[in-house]
C-alpha cells in the first residue's frame, strides 16, 4: 500500500438574483454566521451596493441521503478498508501469473448540496457514493499491457455484497492478459 488518504471538505457557495444581475460568494465554513454573511456579500454584489434580504438560513433541515446506505463509509475501519484492497490484489494476480503490477483504488464521499432560495424554500441532497477502481499490468516477452475495471455506486460498503473486490479485479487482469495476444492490423 502506497497512500492512505483522509479528508474533509465543507463549504457553501451562495448566489443572490436581482432582476437581470447575479452575485456569488463563497464560503469554508457551513455555519449560520458564514452562511448569512456569504449571502449578504452575494446580495450586495447582485445590487450593486445597495442593501439586500436575506433569508434566515437557520430555519433550515439537515440533509437526509437520498439512497439508503446501510453500511456507512464512516463505520467501515481503516483495516477493513485495506483488506478489501488487498483482496483486489490478490485476485488479479491470481488469474495469471503475467500479472506484474496491479494498482487499486478504494474510494469513498459523503456529499450534501444544498440549495434554497430568499424565500426560505430549500431542498437538500445527501449522496454517499463507493467507488473500486483496478488497474492490472500483464508482461510477457518485453510486451506490456494494461486492463482497467471499476465498479462504483450510491451506497455504502454494502455495495460490495453486490460485488466483491476479487471480481472487479479479476476483470481488469483478464483484459490486461487478454491485450497480450492482441496483434496489430
Amino acid at each position: 500500500m502506497r497512500e492512505h488518504a483522509l479528508g474533509s471538505i465543507l463549504g457553501a457557495g451562495v448566489r443572490a438574483i436581482a432582476g437581470e444581475k447575479v452575485g456569488y460568494a463563497y464560503t469554508d465554513g457551513i455555519d449560520p454566521t458564514s452562511l448569512i454573511e456569504a449571502a449578504k456579500v452575494a446580495a450586495e454584489i447582485a445590487t450593486e451596493g445597495t442593501s439586500g434580504e436575506v433569508a434566515d438560513l437557520a430555519r433550515l433541515k439537515r440533509a437526509k441521503a437520498s439512497s439508503r446506505v446501510l453500511i456507512h463509509p464512516r463505520e467501515v475501519e481503516a483495516g477493513r478498508k485495506i483488506e478489501l484492497a488487498w483482496q483486489a490484489d490478490r485476485a488479479a494476480r491470481e488469474l495469471d501469473k503475467r500479472i506484474r503490477e496491479v494498482l487499486v483504488g478504494l474510494a469513498d464521499e459523503d456529499k450534501t448540496i444544498l440549495v434554497a432560495n430568499s424565500e426560505g424554500l430549500h431542498i437538500s441532497d445527501r449522496r454517499v457514493i463507493t467507488s473500486l477502481r483496478v488497474t492490472a499490468v500483464a508482461e510477457q516477452a518485453g510486451a506490456r499491457q494494461r486492463g482497467f475495471h471499476s465498479f462504483s455506486g450510491r451506497a455504502g460498503y454494502e455495495l460490495f455484497d453486490e460485488r466483491a473486490p476479487g471480481e472487479v479485479a479479476a476483470e481488469a487482469a483478464r483484459q490486461a492478459v487478454l491485450l497480450l495476444g492482441a496483434q496489430e492490423t
